[in-house]
């Protein structure tokens, strides 16, 4: 099969690097620094507007700066398409990208607080004894320890996300199109590090760009089949970018306290369900209204109580986010990134002895 770009240059895949249900994924046999995603067949059959929407999505990267400067470099804030990929019929059936190579995903540093089993991608997948003992020094949890490099995550997360809600024209101007996700979590999310000035950067890329909804005044571009994780999924179900913004407050508690929000146990008030998606229904936020319906077990769970080592500002945004009546209160992004950066310079050298451990 030959493959080309959008000005007609021929693209040559390299060695196969990943697989899923709706693509695969190449290395540029040309350049190392980039991806290639192609769409399987029946994929491109059965979601009938992806090759616009990919097309309109790399329509606003020329407009958009989805970008982060990191010293002297400039790293894309996740997979948005670089150029895209077409076949010999000149129909879109991918797109570039930039590669990450030592990145993992964000669901290995949510999860990773036993040092037997944590970052085992690493350790066994890539067999990278230097780059395993790095994320284990930096993010395995640990209040003592590893809170600081958390809190950076959380606040560089907010600022990538920052430039998706609402994406802002190159010169500063609302380019009249809305981004929803409606599937952010973890398993979504890679981070990585790049080594600056002595120090290491922490960097998170945004995966799963093919499932974006497109909105405009005119038009809704969204996906036939859309993906939706339970565990993140806003109570009032898909509607607007305030559905995602509880998703990335969801990622924001759980990288941060180490236990999902909406983590009850014991007996509670609601006894007809047990799951987080029945949990998060019933509004059973840890420090919520509801709280006083919550079991002991709950309310002295150690990491939900290191909630009361955060200040009176970032609580409010966690209970606007969980707790509130109206999903427009939610925080955005930009208000998570004032507030988190704020927190983080008020406590300038006292994080890492913030939180209390069991």
């Amino acid at each position: 099969m030959d493959y080309f770009n959008s000005a007609g240059g021929r693209v040559v895949l390299g060695k196969e690097i990943g697989k899923g249900g709706a693509a695969r994924v190449y290395c540029d046999s040309k350049d190392p620094s980039t991806a290639i995603k192609i769409f399987h067949d029946h994929v491109l059959q059965k979601e009938k507007n992806l090759s616009f929407r990919l097309k309109k999505l790399f329509d606003l990267t020329q407009v958009v700066d989805f970008s982060i400067q990191i010293g002297s470099q400039n790293k894309y804030l996740g997979s948005f398409p670089r150029d895209l990929v077409l076949n010999s019929s000149k129909q879109v059936v991918g797109y570039q990208m930039e590669r990450i190579q030592n990145g993992i995903e964000l669901s290995e540093i949510v999860e990773g607080r036993n040092v037997n089993t944590a970052f085992q991608s690493i350790k066994i997948k890539k067999k990278d004894d230097k780059l395993y003992n790095q994320f284990i020094s930096q993010f395995l949890y640990d209040p003592r320890s590893t809170i600081y490099n958390r809190f950076v995550l959380c606040r560089n997360l907010a600022f990538a996300f920052s430039k998706m809600y609402p994406p802002i024209s190159k010169k500063g101007a609302k380019v009249g199109v809305k981004i929803l996700n409606f599937d952010i979590k973890p398993q979504n999310i890679l981070v990585y590090t790049l080594p600056i000035a002595g120090k290491f950067a922490i960097v998170p890329y945004i995966l799963d760009i093919d499932n974006f909804t497109l909105v405009t005044q005119s038009q809704k571009l969204s996906p036939v089949s859309p993906q939706f994780t339970p565990h993140y999924r806003a109570p009032e179900g898909q509607l607007d970018e305030y559905y995602d913004y509880f998703s990335i407050a969801v990622v924001f508690y759980q990288i941060i306290f180490d236990t999902h929000p909406f983590t009850v146990r014991g007996e509670t008030r609601f006894r007809d369900g047990d799951t987080a998606e029945y949990y998060i229904n019933n509004r059973c936020f840890a420090w919520g209204k509801n709280r006083k319906f919550l079991s002991s077990e709950t309310k002295q769970d150690w990491r939900h109580n290191n909630f009361n080592f955060i200040d009176a500002q970032l609580q409010t945004l966690f209970l606007r986010a969980f707790d509130s009546d109206f999903p427009g209160n939610r925080p955005s992004p930009t208000e998570w990134f004032v507030e988190i950066k704020r927190f983080m310079i008020a406590n300038n050298g006292k994080l890492n002895n913030l939180f209390k451990s069991p």
